[in-house]
């Protein structure tokens, strides 16, 4: 089996994506450690590091930009089953899952036809 050699321009690239991610880190610690921020303001900023310093990963170590057709036909599919979770309770809450009846639970745990 042939062994995939990186080009002079990948082995580049990941080192770029590395030095990204080192950068992102110390800019989270730093932040962290000797910005005295409002803890609102924190958590944000650290999700947006954390969010920037993700998207470098999947894209360049897991290879996502280079595959866009394979990640939107998996985003599109986890979409629809996302509103299918959305739309099945909200459908049965406003009755329109059992024949337009609204089933309703008997709190008493007593047989109603008593």
């Amino acid at each position: 089996m042939p062994e995939h050699t990186h080009t002079g321009k990948e082995k580049q690239m990941y080192f770029l994506v590395f030095g990204g991610l080192l950068v992102f880190t110390v800019i989270t610690v730093v932040s962290a450690l000797y910005l005295k921020l409002p803890l609102i303001t924190a958590v944000l900023l650290a999700l947006v590091i954390a969010s920037v310093k993700a998207t470098l990963v999947g894209g360049f170590f897991m290879h996502l930009f280079s595959e866009k057709q394979i990640v939107y036909l998996f985003l599109g599919i986890t979409f629809i089953f996302f509103l299918g979770l959305l739309t099945l309770p909200l459908a049965q809450h406003h009755g329109m899952l059992h024949g337009g009846q609204v089933l309703h639970s008997n709190k008493s745990g007593m047989d109603p036809s008593h």
